[in-house]
Formats: structure tokens, C-alpha cells, sequence
């Protein structure tokens, strides 16, 4: 397929398309090499791992967020858990960019994409929860 869009070029459309993907197999550019691991029976470990630590960690943030409890421990697992996400995410892009089979980047690809958005974007809700309950407390604190 082209880069350029058939409204504004129709005449080149079917012509040129043809010699740009002869051009890219000459040179050699959609050349496969080989996996870092076999994706046929490992592919679903990464997202599987991350995605049950994940569902711990979210269960274990449901429970002690809102009574305020083990701050400390789930800030830090928390942004743990971040920070392999975005490791997968990155990995990920180097697998992609180097040419790695689908199979292969896209099994840390996917964990990492998923988890930067999702933990990425709860970490400020966890922060807001445990600010929250901080002014609860202190409200309680003057009642008496």
C-alpha cells in the first residue's frame, strides 16, 4: 500500500505502488530474522505474568486503599509495577524495530501497552484515594 492517500494523487496510485514494494524487497528491508524466543510456546508468558501480578496488586489496592492502610507498600509495588510495564513496552518497540517475528514483539508489546495506560493512569487515582482518606482523618481528628 502507498503512503499517499488516492484523492490527491490518483493518477500515480496503481503505477507507482507496485515499484515501491519491488523497491523494498530488493533492498532487502522486509527481511525476517530470528526470534529471541520461540512464540509458538512462550509468546503467552509476559502478558499472562504481568497480567496476574497486576489483578494481585488490584485487588490488594481495592482492599487497603480506601481504609489507608500499607501506604508505603502499595505506592511502591505499585510504581514497580509501572516501571515493567514500560520495560515491555520498550523492549517491545526494539523487538518491532529490529524486525523481530510478530509472535515475538508483539507478546511484550501488548502487556507493556496495556499496562503503561492502565497502571500508568490509576497510579493517580490511588494517589487521590490515599489523599482522600489522609483528609478524613484529619477531619475526624478535629470533630473531637
Amino acid at each position: 500500500m502507498c503512503w499517499w492517500p488516492r484523492e490527491r494523487y490518483p493518477q500515480r496510485w496503481g503505477e507507482n505502488c507496485g515499484k515501491l514494494i519491488a523497491r523494498l524487497r530488493r533492498k532487502g528491508e522486509s527481511k525476517m530474522i530470528d526470534p529471541w524466543f520461540d512464540p509458538n510456546h512462550y509468546a503467552w508468558m509476559p502478558g499472562t505474568a504481568y497480567a496476574l501480578v497486576a489483578a494481585l496488586m488490584g485487588g490488594l489496592v481495592g482492599w487497603l486503599v480506601p481504609r489507608g492502610r500499607a501506604r508505603t507498600f502499595i505506592l511502591r509495588a505499585w510504581f514497580t509495577l509501572w516501571a515493567i510495564a514500560v520495560a515491555l513496552l520498550i523492549i517491545g518497540l526494539v523487538a518491532l524495530v529490529s524486525g523481530r517475528p510478530w509472535g515475538a514483539w508483539y507478546a511484550l508489546l501488548l502487556p507493556g501497552a496495556v499496562g503503561t495506560l492502565v497502571v500508568g493512569g490509576n497510579s493517580l487515582v490511588i494517589l487521590k484515594s490515599y489523599r482522600v482518606v489522609e483528609q478524613r482523618r484529619l477531619a475526624a481528628k478535629d470533630l473531637f
